[in-house]
């Protein structure tokens, strides 16, 4: 934002501020949590409330969303969709260490079953990690099953077990007879709606799931790092192997081998694309 528009925003604060009393002017204060306002005159006061709110205004648009969205993608799936800050991410690097934890952790979705009863949701248990490419930012995750609630979990699983959440969904409380919305963490809009096909057991599913393997060969000895992954190299014969979960969409695997001074890099670019298609009669009465 130029000078010249933060100027104007804050003219138009103070003109804003000038039609209200004095005692108005103290409660807004109190809102922003301001100290000291007891003694100051009109102006005075409307110059601290005018500086807060610049200072909390540039505060909002250099702050990175942190966001973690769900939505339905068919008959017991869901699709994710995230961002994550630099802030935050530091934040998980901190946590884990940067030494081999966080050199080691990948980044995974964590799935929670949620019991529920007449108060609501009681509690969770851990029920599925998928693991995700590094560079990943959507993902589907199939929830088999209608008679229950769930609950999904982005972050850094290390060796170990040792977790790092980086943002989660509401609980999710799936009911067949209604549509149901439901917030996820750091989103100010609903972003899931499940609807009754999901509660039809008897309805006809159809699940993809793949996985991208690649295989190669360096000279032996040298470090092997695939997408962020160190692998191991066969100690004769220099050959590895990697694996991730297929994601939908296009991938970039960076493949990087050094050994002394020297070093060789390789990208891979991998596009893949699953539809899921409306289901259509057969004609056959079921």
């Amino acid at each position: 934002m130029s000078n010249e528009v933060k100027s104007a925003k804050s003219r138009e604060r103070r003109a804003d501020l000038k039609l209200m009393t004095v005692s108005e002017l103290k409660e807004l204060a109190a809102e922003l949590q301001l100290d000291s306002t007891s003694g100051l005159r009109k102006d005075e006061l409307i110059e601290k409330i005018v500086k807060t709110q610049d200072k909390q205004s540039i505060q909002q648009q250099e702050a990175p969303s942190d966001w973690l969205e769900v939505n339905e993608a068919g008959p017991y799936w869901l699709a994710i969709k995230w961002q994550v800050s630099e802030k935050l991410l530091k934040r998980a690097i901190a946590s884990l260490g940067i030494g081999k934890d966080w050199h080691s952790a990948r980044k995974v979705i964590r799935l929670f079953r949620v019991h529920w009863d007449d108060s609501g949701p009681h509690a969770r248990e851990h029920y599925k990690d998928f693991l995700l490419p590094a560079n990943a930012k959507n993902w589907f995750v199939n929830i088999e099953s209608s008679d229950t609630g769930w609950k999904l979990e982005l972050g850094f699983l290390a060796p170990g077990g040792k977790f790092f959440s980086l943002l989660h969904s509401a609980d999710i409380q799936i009911d067949g007879s209604q549509k149901q919305q439901f917030s996820s963490t750091a989103s100010s809009k609903p972003q899931l709606n499940l609807n009754s096909s999901l509660s039809n057991k008897e309805e006809l599913t159809l699940g993809i799931e793949g996985e991208i393997s690649l295989n190669g060969s360096t000279t032996p000895g040298a470090e092997t790092v695939v997408d962020d992954d160190q692998v191991e190299v066969h100690e004769k014969t220099g050959l590895f192997s990697w694996q991730a979960p297929l994601q939908n969409g296009r991938v970039v695997i960076p493949v990087v081998s050094e050994l002394g001074n020297q070093r060789l890099r390789a990208i891979i670019s991998i596009e893949s694309n699953i539809h899921y298609l409306e289901p259509e009669k057969t004609g056959i009465d079921s």
